[in-house]
């Protein structure tokens, strides 16, 4: 019972700013749209160019046409980005409540260690869940609009698809979220912003959601060894039913997964170091 009520006070303390709307809520949807605007336009023009070409200058215009924008890859690469905001606010949340003794007192109370974790836990994670849910709902929408709908015919909805992608993000979810209470427990209420802020635009850049990783061959190798590229891999993966491949997304989850474990354990550990220490 103890859990949920601390849990419950947590989410509420979510909710309470604004803000915590406008990022988490608010910008990965409108990045799906300024995205998708940007997709018809490119489309349009590679349309008016390939009106103007025949035999090889056409298949080498065909060849460099690029699908970064279109629904399939950008749904999950803006759904992953938008996980990033709020680790940022469980990190504010965490470290506001460290900077005002809020949980040295709560470290006197009968809860456990595992208690405050899966406390701040539970009601990010149920966010992230919200927050996916409503970036592929959009996407379906723009997507049967611009008629570039994936995992389905054309201007037809297909939310079997969407709810597999949700669930693809879950080792993102769990991992930006332990990231968060990991941040938010080492770092001060000041040092933290910055600090995450820049780590936001690491996990953008380094996961392609602002640009084709896979044109930058060496940069894609080396993105790959973190879990962002491969997490939105994984989730472009199932929902390009033409690419479909078992084998890369395997390797796609297996390196998902060992840095979400990593990640839960480092989180526990950090705060039952901080807890021990802030006790002494």
């Amino acid at each position: 019972m103890r859990i949920f009520a601390f849990a419950k006070r947590n989410f509420k303390e979510l909710l309470k700013s604004p803000i915590n709307y406008v990022f988490s809520l608010g910008f990965p949807l409108l990045m799906i749209i300024l995205f998708a605007i940007i997709n018809h336009f490119i489309q349009t023009s590679f349309a008016e160019q390939a009106g103007n070409l025949s035999g090889d200058a056409l298949n080498a215009l065909l060849a460099n046409k690029t699908t970064t924008f279109e629904m399939k890859n950008n749904a999950p690469a803006m759904a992953f980005f938008g996980l990033t905001f709020i680790m940022l606010n469980v990190t504010l949340l965490v470290a506001k409540d460290k900077s005002s003794s809020f949980l040295l007192r709560l470290y006197s109370t009968p809860m456990k260690m595992t208690d405050f974790v899966i406390g701040y836990a539970l009601p990010s994670l149920f966010l992230c869940i919200v927050q996916q849910f409503l970036c592929y709902g959009v996407a379906e929408i723009v997507g049967v609009i611009e008629g570039t709908n994936f995992g389905g015919g054309t201007n037809t909805f297909n939310f079997i698809f969407a709810i597999l992608a949700v669930i693809s993000q879950i080792p993102s979810m769990i991992i930006f979220v332990s990231l968060g209470i990991l941040f938010g427990i080492l770092l001060g209420e000041k040092g933290a912003p910055p600090c995450v802020s820049i780590f936001i635009n690491f996990a953008g850049i380094f996961g392609g959601c602002y640009f084709p990783l896979n044109m930058l061959s060496g940069l894609a190798v080396f993105a790959k060894c973190f879990p962002f590229y491969p997490q939105v891999l994984l989730s472009q993966t199932i929902l390009s039913e033409t690419t479909f491949s078992f084998e890369n997304f395997w390797i796609h989850l297996i390196v998902v997964t060992a840095y979400t474990i990593f990640a839960v354990f480092a989180t526990f550990f950090a705060f039952s170091y901080k807890m021990r220490s802030d006790n002494k």
